[in-house]
């Protein structure tokens, strides 16, 4: 571990609030981003920002950051690539503070992100995490239309601090929880951590806080979230013809990786106690079958059309209803 920049600020004081950013290649929208954190209501106690061996401008963006910035900032060069979920996982690690707020590298937060968040931690010790809702914004910083739970279709319930069992339904389907609006005690870093392979951090860290701690969401949009075509994950892109590219790409390449990602949350279940884990743990293995057949649906149209029709409370339950049906007959 190469730690390359530290801020001139003393780094060794109480931090109660830390920022965990990862990086990799990221000059383009960097400074943005790191502006937006310099000028939340509630600044952080520290900066840490694991680099995945960035050969732009990442680094000097950084450490030009770290000169100027009202927090220390510590920058961190991993000696080999270690891909977002790892790096993350590092970056988590590194942080002393008491609330942990992940980041990436191409948003924009809105002033009083950190606030926010961490008010709500603070008035319920029982939550371990707490996710916001975003704003869309393109290449130029520009407004997109729509908001970021609307395109995971995730709508939490309006009467509850707590969305854990609602939020166990959403994740059955899909990930709703994005990494860069989300918060963490440290005190869950033994339950979230490690990710294992082939999950995202971000995927696994909101099934963890469902299953071992409460999680709370936040409808108020805290986030710019940056909808570009460089991003590593995100969201799909909003036209309709590349929805539709976007649609025949998934269903090529995504329900065997997310079967395997299901497996290995299927073997974390079954080594937890019996009652609500059992019922995850069947979900969890119907899940995994469900993805399995659509990986393998015929080619022919009309058994394709049989089979799919067939299971359409899976299509209810594991995915997104009808809308992956009619991708599934007419996009295999």
């Amino acid at each position: 571990m190469n730690e390359i920049s530290v801020s001139p600020q003393d780094g060794k004081a109480q931090v109660h609030l830390s920022v965990a950013m990862c990086t990799w290649n990221g000059a383009r929208y960097l400074s943005e981003q790191l502006r937006s954190i310099a000028e939340q209501s509630l600044l952080p106690g520290e900066l840490i920002v694991c680099d995945d061996g960035s050969s732009d401008e990442t680094l000097a963006i950084l450490e030009n950051f770290a000169r100027i910035a009202p927090f220390p900032v510590r920058v961190f060069m991993n000696e080999r690539n270690l891909g977002p979920a790892k790096n993350f996982e590092k970056a988590i690690q590194l942080c002393r503070g008491e609330l942990i707020a992940l980041s990436d590298q191409d948003d924009i937060w809105y002033p009083q992100k950190l606030s926010i968040l961490a008010r709500i931690l603070g008035e319920d010790a029982t939550l371990g995490g707490v996710f916001s809702d975003g704003t869309l914004i393109d290449d130029s910083s520009a407004p997109v239309r729509g908001r970021l739970w609307q395109r995971v279709r995730y709508r939490p319930p309006s009467d509850s601090l707590h969305v854990e069992s609602s939020l166990a339904a959403c994740l059955l389907k899909r990930n709703v929880v994005t990494g860069a609006a989300l918060m963490i005690r440290a005190s869950v870093r033994d339950i979230i951590l490690p990710v294992p392979d082939p999950w995202l951090h971000d995927g696994w860290i909101a099934w963890m806080l469902v299953l071992h701690s409460g999680v709370a969401a936040v409808p108020e949009p805290l986030i710019g979230y940056r909808v570009h075509r460089a991003q590593h994950a995100g969201l799909s892109p909003g036209s309709l013809p590349q929805r539709i590219a976007a649609a025949r790409r998934a269903r090529r390449n995504e329900c065997l990786p997310t079967a395997t990602q299901f497996e290995v949350l299927h073997a974390h279940l079954a080594r937890q106690p019996q009652g609500r884990f059992e019922e995850l743990q069947a979900s969890a293995y119907d899940k995994i079958n469900h993805l399995r057949r659509r990986a393998h649906l015929p080619q022919t149209l009309l058994p394709r059309v049989l089979q799919v029709l067939a299971a359409r409370n899976e299509y209810r339950l594991y995915s997104n209803g009808l809308s992956t049906m009619l991708k599934d007959i007419f996009l295999a």
